[in-house]
C-alpha cells in the first residue's frame, strides 16, 4: 500500500534512526525517504555497524559515509566498529544498538530485514529487533539481497531521487570498484519499479515489523 509520512507521524515532531550493516546501506535502503523526511522538518540519524573494510579502506569508507550523510541532511552518523562480514546476532551487537536507541529516542527505526540473504544484514536486523523490542515503529528497508515478503508500504521519493543518487555517488570507492553506472542504474530501476506499484515515478519500499500510526510514542 502507499502511505504518506505524515500519516505515520508528523516529521516536524519526530526523528528517524536508520541502522545499516555497512557504509552505503542507509542510502540504498532509504536515501530518498531520509531526504524527504528532513525536507519536511524531521530529524534523521544513522548507525553504520561496520566500516566496510572488505570493500575498501575503512577510513575512506567512513569519510564517504559522512559525505553522503551531509547530502541527505542526516544530523549525525554513528559507527559501530564491528568486523565487516562477521557481524553476529549476539549481545555485543544488541548492546551497541540498544544504547543508541535509548540515547536518540527515535520515533521511527528503519533497519535491515532479518530475511535478507546477506549475513551481516540479517544479523543487524535481528539484533535491532532485540535492541528495540518495545519500539512502536520499526520498518525493514530493501537492498539488492532482500527477499520481499509480508506487509509493505511505499514512500514517494520522486522529488528526492536525485539526492539519493548524489549521496550514493559519494561512495566513490564502491562506485569505482563495482562500476558506477551499473550500480546506480540498478538502484534507480528499483525505485522506478517500486514507484510503478503505487502510481508514482520513484518510490522506496519498506516491510512492516511494527507500525503505530499517529502521535509520538
Amino acid at each position: 500500500m502507499s502511505i504518506t509520512l505524515e500519516s505515520v507521524i508528523s516529521p516536524k515532531k519526530a526523528s528517524i534512526l536508520i541502522i545499516g550493516a555497512h557504509p552505503d546501506d542507509f542510502e540504498i535502503m532509504a536515501g530518498g525517504t531520509l531526504a524527504r523526511w528532513k525536507s519536511e522538518g524531521g530529524k534523521t540519524y544513522a548507525v553504520v555497524m561496520s566500516d566496510g573494510e572488505l570493500g575498501g579502506n575503512p577510513d575512506v569508507r567512513r569519510a564517504e559515509t559522512k559525505d553522503a550523510a551531509k547530502v541527505l541532511g542526516i544530523k549525525k552518523v554513528f559507527f559501530g566498529g564491528l568486523p565487516d562480514g562477521k557481524i553476529a546476532h549476539e549481545i555485543g551487537t544488541i548492546h551497541i544498538l540498544e544504547k543508541k536507541v535509548k540515547e536518540l529516542k527515535p520515533d521511527i527505526i528503519i533497519t535491515h530485514d532479518p530475511n535478507d540473504t546477506h549475513q551481516d544484514h540479517k544479523n543487524v536486523g535481528l539484533s535491532c529487533l532485540s535492541a528495540a523490542r518495545r519500539h512502536p515503529r520499526i520498518l525493514f528497508g530493501e537492498t539488492p539481497s532482500t527477499v520481499p515478503h509480508g506487509r509493505s508500504i511505499s514512500i514517494d521519493i520522486t522529488n528526492f531521487i536525485n539526492l539519493k543518487m548524489t549521496a550514493l555517488k559519494k561512495h566513490r570507492s564502491q562506485c569505482y570498484r563495482l562500476g558506477e553506472s551499473l550500480l546506480l542504474k540498478q538502484l534507480e530501476a528499483l525505485a522506478v519499479y517500486r514507484g510503478s506499484e503505487v502510481g508514482v515515478k520513484y518510490a522506496e519500499a519498506f516491510w512492516v515489523w511494527r507500525l503505530l500510526l499517529g502521535g509520538n510514542k
